[in-house]
């Protein structure tokens, strides 16, 4: 940097001698750098193509190094990047494949449903191709071969007729007509005809044996099916078994099932139950099971068939195939859930021990195997 002066303090004059010495000094000075602004690279070369099919999109970018921005210079101003519409070739389309073989007919008998399948291949679908036309399943009615009578619940399970427990019309094979029985679809698989049904004392089941024979109560609420009936519906080649479901006051549930078991025709309809495949929730002890009654009779008050010195349907308030007298008695009076009573309540020896308390639901049922 520099400074000057003039000889003017007074100027010379009247002849007068000029000033004397410098009139310019200079020194040296130092600033902070200045500021280095950014300038563009040369664009790169254009990339490939983002699709190998259809119209895709193609891009370049150059950088700010030309030179960088430095001491605080300015960045450079524009686009880093730069992009421009690209198509390299026609996408192609999907195809079919062959459809599949016939899946097997959604019903063993009857009318159903079957189906086959097809896949879309062949395709660059992510690339703009077209999807194929029309449905990868195709559907058609099925005829199977032509549906049995249904016999038993069993039956119905069988054939595809009902998958929820309810009522169902199947086909009594000696007296040649359809009855109505509840189902039990649901337990251990299904496929269980419902004989005896209580869970609340609606229905009194101390009765005379004609009405044990043909059949008592509602199908949707508490019943007993029928002697007649259910002599008919065990009868056959297939093995029947049995189960026998409980419940106490407390809700405790338990259940034994049997196998073989039938009931014989009448006047008398002896039971034949022998060996207990199942069990839960009851007694170990032999005389407390159901089996106790294999070979016995059925009794009420009015049919005192038996082997008891006493009528036991008269002496315990039911009608059951009593021996002398019994280890259950289901059919006996519907009591207060958890009544300690003698033996005339709706029991079984094989849950409570020997101890006569009243039970709050009792279900008998039977399918083939």
């Amino acid at each position: 940097m520099t400074r000057v002066r003039t000889c003017s303090n007074p100027a010379p004059n009247h002849g007068g001698a000029n000033c004397t010495g410098e009139h310019l000094q200079s020194k040296h000075c130092t600033l902070e750098p200045c500021p280095i602004h950014g300038g563009w690279s040369d664009w790169n070369a254009w990339g490939s193509c983002a699709r190998t099919c259809g119209i895709g999109m193609a891009h370049r970018d150059r950088t700010c190094t030309n030179p960088k921005p430095q001491r605080f210079g300015d960045h450079c101003f524009g686009d880093a990047n730069e992009h421009r519409i690209c198509m390299d070739t026609t996408c192609k389309d999907g195809t079919w494949s062959a459809w599949d073989d016939w899946a097997s007919c959604t019903v063993t008998c009857g009318i159903g449903v079957i189906h086959r399948h097809r896949t879309c291949g062949n395709s660059t679908l992510a690339h703009q191709g077209y999807e194929c036309v029309g449905s990868d399943i195709e559907s058609k009615v099925c005829n199977a071969f032509q549906c049995a009578e249904p016999r038993t619940c069993y039956d119905i399970m069988r054939y595809g007729i009902g998958n929820s427990s309810g009522v169902y019309s199947v086909y009594s094979p000696i007296s040649d007509r359809r009855i109505e029985v509840f189902c039990d679809l649901e337990t251990e698989g299904g496929g269980w005809t419902v004989f005896q049904n209580r869970f609340n004392g609606s229905v009194n089941f101390y009765r005379p044996f004609a009405d044990y024979e043909a059949g008592f109560g509602t199908i949707h609420g508490e019943f007993w099916l029928g002697l007649k009936l259910l002599n008919e519906l065990t009868t056959g080649v297939e093995i029947k078994e049995i189960r026998v479901d409980i419940e106490a006051a407390n809700g405790r549930r338990a259940y034994d099932v049997y196998r073989p078991f039938s009931v014989a025709a009448g006047p008398d309809y002896t039971v034949h139950l022998s060996n207990r495949v199942r069990s839960h929730g009851m007694s170990n002890v032999t005389r407390y099971e159901l089996s106790y009654m294999d070979g016995s009779r059925f009794s009420t008050y009015d049919h005192d068939v038996d082997s008891a010195s006493s009528n036991c349907a008269a002496s315990y308030k039911g009608g059951w195939w009593y021996k002398s007298c019994y280890s259950a008695n289901l059919n006996g009076q519907y009591l207060v859930p958890g009544t300690l009573v003698l033996q005339n309540c709706m029991c079984h020896l094989g849950y409570d021990g020997n101890t006569f308390e009243s039970l709050k639901t009792s279900r008998m049922m039977f399918r083939s195997i």
